[in-house]
């Protein structure tokens, strides 16, 4: 498995911190501004944005994959809560008569695509993918985390912290373009490990189905992370959950991992969330910079792994490889291997 991150563009609404961010604004990260348009007018901007800038991929063979959540066979009475996929708000590409995939996985969705998208490009299936996130949260998105007991009552959430006490969603939008490798450019992230499992429907966080993603990910890759992007969200079982998964594999490969998740900054953005914690590990690759945990001031502990807390970055790794989590309710786990390119 070998799929090239060809470009990305990130938008998220999070008010600005002291302390260093994976989403400063910058080549990869829409500014401030901008962010704050409608959920389908930063869609738009990510989009035009990225296909100005790679002109080549509106004229190959082109999947849209398409991170949302969808009703599927069912009309509920309230359809009209339920937001349209991503590349259904923006003309330009709701027009394009090229293949569409919807992933709706819950918070692992985002992850899925990423991995779907990728295993298109590497058998061959088409030419490029555009992976599509956006998440401006609602009615739906709040009910189901509060009928569940898992949203706080901060304006924020704070993941792997000993007093955290549920999540906080946020908005985000996100686009990725995946594709082939290309000689004139060597350096963009590769997705170069997937592992993916689902347990089924009112499935809760499972160490055993989690650690078995990463695993996989890793051995397919052939490479061992320095870092996870994690999927916490700022629930005491969720969080646990995963740093512990995230210690096992860390043992098993003789290592610490250093562990962070962007919740505490962006909040929670639901289907979209997996392409956040994407683009921070894109960015920790692009920049050897391994950036820590906002609101995390108490970080749980589990040996094998090493939350970085809030105001922490790690420097001094030069950092190759990193695993992206993403999980979603009903028991759907993804993990992704990113790797840096090479010069």
């Amino acid at each position: 498995m070998h799929a090239t991150v060809v470009d990305y563009l990130g938008a998220h609404r999070a008010a600005g911190y002291e302390t260093a961010s994976a989403f400063d604004p910058g080549p990869h990260i829409v500014e401030a501004e901008i962010a704050r348009g409608s959920r389908a007018d930063v869609l738009a901007h990510c989009v035009d944005t990225l296909l100005a800038r790679n002109p080549e991929v509106a004229d190959s063979r082109l999947v849209i994959v398409d991170a949302t959540q969808t009703t599927g066979a069912y009309f509920p009475s309230n359809i009209e809560e339920y937001q349209p996929p991503p590349s259904q708000t923006y003309p330009r590409l709701a027009s394009w008569q090229r293949d569409r995939l919807i992933i709706s996985h819950a918070c692992a969705s985002a992850g899925l695509a990423l991995a779907v998208a990728s295993a298109l490009v590497q058998r061959g299936r088409c030419d490029h993918a555009l992976v599509l996130g956006a998440t401006a949260p609602g009615f739906i998105e709040r009910a189901a985390f509060a009928s569940a007991g898992a949203l706080t009552d901060l304006e924020y959430c704070r993941p792997f912290d000993a007093s955290a006490d549920g999540t906080a969603l946020g908005f985000f939008v996100g686009a990725v373009i995946i594709g082939t490798a290309a000689a004139d450019r060597p350096d963009r992230p590769v997705i170069s490990g997937i592992g993916v499992q689902t347990l089924g429907l009112g499935a809760q966080s499972d160490l055993d189905s989690q650690l078995w993603c990463m695993t996989s990910a890793v051995r397919q890759a052939g490479v061992d992370p320095q870092f996870v992007a994690a999927h916490a969200t700022g629930t005491k079982h969720g969080d646990r959950v995963e740093l512990d998964a995230v210690a096992a594999l860390g043992r098993s490969l003789d290592t610490e991992l250093y562990v962070s998740s962007c919740k505490g900054e962006v909040g929670h953005s639901v289907h979209s969330a997996g392409l956040a914690s994407a683009i921070v590990a894109f960015e920790t690759l692009r920049g050897g910079r391994i950036f820590g945990t906002q609101h995390c001031l108490d970080p749980i502990e589990a040996p094998g792994a090493m939350v970085v807390p809030h105001g922490h970055t790690v420097d001094n790794t030069g950092p190759s490889a990193g695993i992206v989590n993403a999980f979603g309710f009903g028991g759907t786990s993804c993990s992704l291997l990113v790797q840096r390119g090479r010069e």
